[in-house]
């Protein structure tokens, strides 16, 4: 049945978040695969030029946050599937985790949660993502997440300079 099958992939999809694996989330995800976080607006400035993401461009994104987390862990608060356009929505909390090497003393501290809505469409069978729609939390992530996530790239860069890379 297509509906439990495109179920448990969305459930297998939001858990790539746990440790950001690129190839699991890569054995996930259709050849033609695109990817669009919105709302766009209050996103310009963070994701400049990437919308939407082909397959190859959200892997890409996938390993550049994994550079400076160590995870971010997504927790469902309710899944919908929609058999007409065989869409399954997930309506998700989740938090960040930083890689502990790149965490020094910040203010308000390193803790960041935030909520979304994926909607995932899946190929006929159920099994791959062919096309998501991610509405993020936009104050959040155009807000605290942007600062988090520039301080600690900012700290692996010094590091990197620091080893000589």
């Amino acid at each position: 049945m297509p509906s439990s099958r495109a179920i448990q992939t969305a459930k297998r999809y939001i858990s790539i978040f746990d440790d950001l694996s690129v190839s699991t989330f890569s054995s996930l995800i259709s050849p033609s695969y695109t990817h669009t976080f919105a709302p766009s607006s209050p996103l310009k400035d963070f994701l400049p030029n990437a919308e939407p993401f082909s397959r190859e461009g959200i892997l890409a994104h996938m390993s550049h946050l994994k550079e400076v987390m160590a995870g971010f862990p997504v927790t469902a608060k309710e899944i919908v599937y929609s058999e007409e356009s065989n869409c399954v929505v997930v309506w998700a909390g989740s938090r960040a985790v930083w890689r502990e090497e790149l965490m020094d003393e910040v203010e308000g501290g390193w803790d960041y949660e935030g909520e979304y809505v994926f909607m995932l469409w899946t190929d006929e069978k159920g099994e791959k993502v062919e096309k998501t729609v991610e509405f993020v939390d936009s104050m959040g992530t155009v807000g605290r997440f942007r600062e988090l996530a520039g301080r600690a790239r900012g700290n692996l860069e010094r590091i990197r300079r620091g080893m000589g890379e």
